[in-house]
């Protein structure tokens, strides 16, 4: 698949999944944004999913950590309701989509700890769209562990069907 076709069928299995879904410019990159809030039961809490679905246009705006981190501060900004910490949080799934990857993105991705703020957890995951596989970090969140699957089933409820792990 192309960037493009492999962003578009992600944007629209955020909306199928029950994400409401905006394009937005977060840093230099064209993103679509949806927005769900789910209950977290473990906790008690009530978490904000905002998984994000960028297209990294030039090879130099391909940093996911640069990414996430921006997306996170979107999740952040943008989260309705009590502030974040009073019984609610931010989870962001990032999906950078590129045309290919290399040894060294990968290996970034797989081993960087993912951005995390008070009471908001990012996680970064590269895209290949030539290959149709996805990446994410591959070790254990020490900080907000409880929420790993939580994200982990955002991240494979969005990709089901359009692109495999690895």
């Amino acid at each position: 698949m192309t960037p493009e076709e492999t962003v578009g069928h992600l944007a629209a299995r955020l909306h199928e999944t029950g994400f409401t879904v905006q394009q937005v410019q977060i840093g230099p990159t064209p993103t679509y944004v949806g927005h769900k809030r789910v209950m977290h039961w473990p906790t008690l809490t009530s978490m904000h999913v905002f998984t994000a679905i960028g297209h990294a246009t030039h090879p130099q705006y391909a940093d996911t950590a640069a990414y996430t981190h921006a997306v996170l501060h979107y999740a952040s900004k943008h989260k309705p309701g009590l502030p974040l910490g009073l019984q609610t949080g931010v989870l962001a799934p990032a999906f950078l989509v590129v045309p290919a990857t290399d040894d060294a993105m990968r290996h970034i991705v797989a081993e960087r700890m993912p951005p995390r703020r008070f009471a908001a957890i990012g996680e970064s995951v590269l895209v290949d769209a030539h290959y149709g596989r996805y990446l994410r970090h591959q070790g254990r969140r020490l900080v907000g562990g409880a929420y790993n699957k939580t994200i982990s089933r955002t991240i494979e409820a969005t990709t089901a069907g359009i692109l495999l792990p690895g």
